[in-house]
């Protein structure tokens, strides 16, 4: 669920498993992307998925982009 979501994205900041760290100054956003493999229910090849993250430094707050 949304929850495991949350752990497998946190697990791999915390790791520094972390790429195209960049800084947007005209909307004041900086942004990573980090790539997490989702689990299949059936056992097969885990989906692989890139997260695009913004970090929130005053609220301490990772915001979901994108993900595809």
């Amino acid at each position: 669920g949304k929850e495991d979501l949350s752990d497998l994205i946190r697990s791999k900041v915390s790791d520094s498993y972390i790429y195209n760290l960049s800084y947007l100054p005209d909307h004041n956003v900086s942004k990573f992307n980090v790539m997490i493999e989702i689990p299949r229910p059936d056992g097969g090849y885990p989906t692989r998925v890139v997260a695009a993250l913004e970090y929130k430094p005053q609220e301490k707050v990772l915001r979901v982009i994108t993900m595809h």
